[in-house]
């Protein structure tokens, strides 16, 4: 017999008891397909393998991609010792993961294996070696692929800038579960959050560039499981730039996406416009509109005073969207009723103001204003301010007058005034209270006036601006220089000289003052001194009693013109003097008559 055949006799039982593969499943319990290429989702439970032969096979294990193998997963049920239910796992894989045997229907053609939760290193390809009884073995291949976890929506701030102070937040969701998210500011600051963990936390301690109240939180949609997010309680102009979200989980690649932020600009969107021209005495408003919210706003005054900083939140103390405060070290500003408070145009939220009562000569020049937003940011701004001195506007009083008569001296000025003074020419002060036409005695004493000698306040219909002084029965004392002083609070003080001669007749009375509140003539010269500046709006025309020496009740200006006339009639004595030199006049008078007869 030819050797070959007998060779090839040998040879041949071998290479035809190789096991056949009749069929390959791969799916789940409640389905498989046959194929032996299959995708999976990373972690998807109870993926199944079966690969069932022709003929019944003695042995078979699966090697994994990454070189794992498994133990024999051929079910002999007529071995005592079969380990057809057990349950194995590996020190290669995560905790969760572990694999048995499984079958189609027949023990002694199926090899399979159950993964109880499959993992990515499952990916690739797993190889199947079956060995018959003899000992002949086959090698059969599976491609599986194990699709990761992913991030399969998102919720982002969009471009638009956001303003400082406001509720800024960022969800991402997962297609399977996660266990921690960790999100990175544009600063590299660090916020690691626990799913379902929706408590606040503060910055963190080497955090420098947001204020100390700025916090953040977890957030969701509605699946702690697999949704990320952070939650910004008040967007700071740090929080500005490209975000970096990492959804995390033990034994996982990282899920990492980005996303920014954008704030905007904390800026003035509207500021008064100097320089400002206002009246000694009228109030002022200084408003600034902010382009997002603001924490508070602090001026500071032409003297480089630093006021109290103004807000108004309501929610946190309505008092002080109306408090009135005061300089206390200043004396001057004090005297003059000055205060400032918060003012706002229609916006509480984003208009921060002051306003100036009784605006000073000490006002005048350049006002700044520091503003602080909720976020922190400051803007400034300056404006000049200039403020008008009270001026003398008109004079009355004859040139001349004669001894024994009246004398009436009325010095008016554009402002309401608060005191009004005048001395005589041997250096006397008088002081007169606006609008009080009562009649005092002299009590200054000295030579040149006895208690004879009487005056009281003279004006006409402006009380509040009107200087005068009417001196019912002059006398030689009265004739020389005299000074009205005319002083305002708020800085200017008028010093204004005229001289009263002594006449041969009696002056005229012609009034250069109109009855109403017009344009007076030229007035002489005045010499005004005092005061700095500011900007006055709505001074009234009420006048201020001034301390006196000689006290008694105030009267409108009505009553003083009314007042002064019965004073007029009723009041006005001629001295022991002025009555010999009458009864002298009459009797040289007489005798020219009789000698004229005769």
């Amino acid at each position: 017999m030819d050797p070959r055949i007998l060779i090839l006799g040998v040879f041949l039982p071998q290479i035809y008891s190789v096991p056949e593969v009749e069929l390959t499943e791969i799916g789940f319990p409640s389905g498989r397909d046959q194929t032996t290429t299959a995708t999976f989702q990373d972690e998807d439970s109870s993926v199944q393998f079966i690969v069932r032969t022709k003929a019944p096979h003695s042995h078979c294990t699966f090697t994994t991609p990454d070189g794992f193998t498994t133990v024999d997963m051929h079910c002999n049920l007529t071995d005592p010792n079969n380990s057809c239910f057990d349950i194995h796992t590996s020190d290669k894989r995560p905790s969760t993961w572990n694999y048995r045997y499984t079958v189609i229907s027949d023990f002694t053609k199926d090899c399979g294996i159950e993964i109880s939760k499959v993992d990515l290193l499952d990916h690739g390809i797993w190889n199947i070696i079956i060995e018959d009884k003899d000992g002949s073995t086959k090698d059969h291949e599976l491609n599986i692929i194990i699709v990761g976890n992913s991030i399969v929506a998102s919720d982002v701030p969009n471009s638009q800038p956001v303003n400082p102070g406001t509720l800024v937040s960022a969800v991402f969701q997962a297609k399977t579960h996660i266990e921690k998210c960790r999100f990175k500011s544009p600063d590299k600051q660090e916020f690691e959050l626990t799913p379902g963990d929706i408590s606040a936390h503060p910055k963190n301690p080497t955090d420098d560039a947001r204020p100390k109240d700025w916090m953040y939180k977890y957030t969701a949609w509605n699946n702690t499981d697999r949704d990320c997010g952070i939650q910004l309680l008040s967007v700071h102009p740090a929080d500005e730039g490209e975000w970096e979200a990492t959804l995390q989980k033990q034994g996982k690649p990282d899920l990492k996406t980005k996303f920014q932020i954008k704030t905007s600009d904390f800026t003035i969107a509207n500021s008064p416009s100097g320089p400002l021209k206002r009246k000694e005495g009228d109030s002022l408003d200084l408003v600034y509109t902010l382009s997002y919210p603001y924490e508070n706003c602090t001026f500071t005054t032409s003297d480089q005073k630093e006021l109290e900083p103004l807000q108004c939140h309501p929610e946190d103390d309505l008092i002080l969207c109306t408090e009135k405060f005061t300089l206390d070290k200043d004396e001057n500003r004090t005297k003059a009723g000055w205060t400032y408070s918060y003012r706002a145009n229609n916006n509480i939220a984003l208009d921060c103001g002051i306003r100036i009562d009784q605006l000073t000569q000490a006002d005048k020049g350049r006002w700044s204003v520091k503003i602080l937003s909720v976020a922190g940011e400051v803007v400034t701004h300056t404006v000049d301010l200039d403020v008008a001195e009270m001026q003398l506007v008109a004079e009355d009083m004859a040139p001349e007058a004669t001894l024994g008569e009246h004398v009436e001296m009325v010095f008016r000025t554009d402002l309401q005034y608060d005191e009004c003074s005048f001395l005589t020419p041997q250096g006397n002060t008088i002081k007169l209270e606006s609008g009080l036409p009562t009649v005092f005695e002299w009590d200054l004493g000295g030579k040149d006036r006895t208690s004879d000698w009487k005056y009281s306040w003279f004006g006409f219909n402006t009380s509040s601006r009107d200087c005068g002084i009417k001196i019912l029965t002059s006398v030689a004392a009265d004739f020389g220089e005299w000074t009205a002083k005319i002083e305002k609070y708020t800085g200017t003080i008028l010093h204004h000289k005229v001289v009263v001669k002594e006449g041969p007749t009696s002056p005229s009375t012609g009034s250069s003052i109109a009855s109403t509140d017009s344009s007076p003539s030229s007035v002489g010269s005045t010499d005004s001194s005092g005061a700095s500046s500011s900007t006055p709006v709505g001074s009234t025309d009420s006048s201020r009693a001034s301390s006196s020496t000689q006290p008694g009740p105030t009267g409108s200006s009505e009553a003083s013109e009314s007042s002064t006339a019965t004073s007029d009639e009723t009041t006005t004595t001629p001295n022991k003097s002025a009555g010999t030199a009458g009864v002298a006049l009459g009797l040289l008078l007489f005798s020219i008559v009789i000698s004229s007869k005769s």
